[in-house]
């Protein structure tokens, strides 16, 4: 079984990612096999799965890949993604393809922003882009408006 690492696909986010500490609410991490259904999908999960699923089916010809068994997501809070409409989406895109009947698992990624007032950084909860620490409003995202496959295995 091999793994490849990490082809990000980040729709519009030129941003730099950086690690924290900082703890979610989000759900997951979600673990959805090829049996899941969930109900109609939303066009937005149904255009950034069908750009993902491009690209992972692109990574998989340059690697030679013959079959995929399991795709792992990244994505961030602020992506407004339904995970049951992209595990919807992921089993209607790969139908008939080198990756139908991989299993998905989507892991979140926490908004975090850090404020410009005074330096701190603090998780972006239910959209309050306001530091707890000084009550500024002057916050820049750092983490949280990520999509991009992690890896896959073959």
């Amino acid at each position: 079984m091999s793994s490849v690492r990490r082809q990000r696909w980040d729709a519009g986010h030129a941003g730099v990612v950086h690690r924290t500490r900082a703890r979610s609410n989000y759900y997951g991490p979600e673990r959805v096999g090829p049996s899941s259904a969930a109900g109609e999908p939303a066009m937005h999960e149904a255009a950034l799965t069908q750009g993902l699923v491009n690209i992972l089916l692109k990574e998989a010809a340059r690697h030679q890949v013959r079959s995929i068994t399991l795709v792992r997501l990244k994505v961030g809070r602020m992506k407004a993604v339904e995970p049951q409409a992209l595990v919807f989406c992921f089993g209607a895109f790969t139908e008939g393809t080198l990756a139908e009947g991989a299993e998905l698992i989507i892991e979140p990624v926490p908004a975090v922003a850090t404020c410009r007032g005074c330096g701190g950084d603090f998780e972006v909860i239910k959209f309050h882009f306001q530091c707890p620490r000084c009550q500024s409003r002057d916050v820049v995202l750092i983490q949280g408006d990520e999509l991009y496959i992690e890896s896959f295995d073959a």
